[in-house]
């Protein structure tokens, strides 16, 4: 148990017999926690056991390595096709009045027009399966949601492993929280004591469990979209309607506020009733509390904010009407991009160019968020890979860690450097083969934005081999110098011309140190 807040629970009450027994169980709970803690400690510092870790994580690596060049490699292939699509709206889409679409059938066409009100459904609480609101929000619109929740006491469970005379026991504990939650948590009783519960949960000793949900009440968050949306003398499909509106905007509640009580009526129902729900002041929405309790409700209505919209779609007869309703267009194929279907909506008026560049903004911003995941996995990967190296240096950092006075220092310092040169080698490394993987997937589809990618992925290989030799260089000429010797030069050691040495008389003897080096 969390004895500890059962004793905070009761520490205001007089010190009783109960008082000073939870206090011993607490001293008793945490002198078992360090015994705990120092055979974890002491598993830890096993070097077998770190190997093992070191080589599971470099198989690990080797797995995930090719895997997240082979996803930056089809990202970027997306990328690049997504890109030939919107570009292929832009030149083969044909700009029309709102007016034009009889005239329109069996073209590909764009046209910018607002929302025909008359063609919009009524949509209400009834259409969510909310009966006890019927009638009372009622609205014509593009798209409703309906997002129901119950402020309920989360019972989280955790299970924890610990040694015990040499054997591993397996111990369920249970923490508890509020929440707001779309759907019943917990159904069943607490496993808990009541008043430890009720100490996380105000209000949980009075039910032993979670308050029922309501009879009558749906749970989730669902939509309903307007059939058949007409802009202008244009129908759209349902498909490109639910692309292109979302219920981003809370529903305006004052037309129907005379429906309602004034205030919630602060109880927790078993079963909705017309009166259980009012308007708390929060935009778009209704609930039975005021203030957040155990077990009251919360229904919350919002709609689309766009009252028109750009499309880029072919145009097909309609069933009935002067009008035309929209389908996807077939693109053509390239190469490297095979043809598909095609229809694009953005909500909003604006003209064609400022539709493409919109959509171009949404579909790189996405690429670029896929594609740096790609490139930081590819450097963890790499990271991994190169684990048997720091628990190398880790070894030696507790070798050195013997050493009197200053044994933890240089401890420290081995197994920092150590993890530096390794994030090094593996950054740079990673975004190497990920700049190259993208140049390759450029330079078929794009060869010159690809030949960039590959130039500077050359150039970064090129400053990582100067970098290397200059401190190769930088280590033999401070080592030469320690010695008390010639700096070293090829040349200068094997021409006399170059090395005055040479020509004093008897050859020159370099020392033992010299001529290891």
């Amino acid at each position: 148990l969390k004895l500890q807040d059962l004793l905070f629970s009761v520490n205001s009450a007089p010190r009783t017999t109960s008082y000073y027994l939870l206090l011993a169980a607490c001293t008793m709970y945490s002198e078992e926690d360090v015994e705990y803690g120092n055979d974890w400690e002491e598993q830890q510092s096993n070097p077998c056991r770190k190997a093992m870790c070191a080589l599971v994580l470099m198989l690990l690596g080797m797995i995930a390595f090719p895997v997240a060049l082979v996803c930056l490699g089809m990202t970027e292939h997306q990328a690049v096709c997504e890109e030939r699509d919107i570009y292929f709206a832009e030149k083969n889409a044909q700009p029309v009045e709102c007016t034009g679409g009889l005239a329109s059938q069996g073209k590909y066409v764009f046209f910018s027009c607002p929302v025909d009100a008359a063609s919009l459904a009524t949509i209400g609480p009834t259409d969510f399966g909310l009966a006890a609101l019927a009638g009372k929000l009622n609205t014509s619109t593009v798209v409703l949601s309906q997002s129901v929740s119950m402020y309920q006491c989360e019972e989280v469970e955790h299970t924890e492993t610990r040694k015990v005379n040499g054997r591993d026991e397996t111990r369920k504990t249970y923490t508890y929280q509020m929440v707001w939650s779309d759907h019943p948590l917990n159904p069943g009783a607490f496993k808990m004591p009541s008043a430890y519960v009720d100490y996380h949960c105000p209000g949980a000793k009075d039910y032993q469990s979670n308050p029922p949900w309501p009879a009558g009440l749906p749970t989730g968050t669902q939509l309903r979209y307007s059939a058949n949306v007409r802009l202008g003398s244009f129908v759209l499909e349902d498909a490109l309607t639910q692309r292109g509106f979302t219920p981003d905007m809370p529903m305006d509640l004052t037309p129907f506020l005379a429906n309602f009580p004034a205030s919630p009526p602060e109880r927790v129902p078993q079963s909705l009733a017309p009166g259980d729900l009012a308007p708390t002041g929060v935009p778009g929405e209704l609930g039975s509390c005021t203030d957040a309790r155990l077990g009251c409700i919360r229904v919350k209505y919002a709609q689309s904010s766009a009252t028109a919209a750009s499309v880029a779609a072919s145009i097909k007869p309609f069933p009935s009407g002067p009008y035309g309703v929209t389908a996807p267009m077939t693109t053509s194929q390239t190469w490297g991009c095979p043809s598909g279907l095609r229809s694009d909506i953005q909500p909003g008026l604006m003209t064609l160019p400022e539709m493409v560049e919109k959509m171009l903004a949404e579909d790189r911003e996405e690429i670029f968020i896929t594609r740096l995941v790609c490139i930081l996995l590819a450097w963890l990967a790499l990271f991994c890979f190169m684990q048997p190296c720091l628990v190398g240096a880790d070894l030696i950092g507790d070798v050195l860690d013997y050493i009197p006075i200053c044994g933890a220092e240089l401890e420290d310092i081995v197994e920092t450097l150590a993890l530096s040169v390794v994030c090094c080698c593996s950054c740079t490394t990673g975004l190497l083969a990920s700049l190259i993987v993208i140049g390759v997937v450029w330079i078929v589809m794009r060869p010159v934005f690809g030949i960039c990618l590959l130039l500077a992925a050359a150039a970064l290989f090129v400053v990582g081999l100067v970098i290397r030799n200059h401190m190769i260089e930088m280590s033999s000429r401070k080592g030469q110098e320690r010695d008390g010797g010639p700096r070293y030069s090829p040349i200068w050691d094997e021409d006399p011309r170059y090395n005055p040495i040479l020509d004093r008389g008897p050859r020159y003897s370099p020392s033992p140190s010299r001529m290891a080096q």
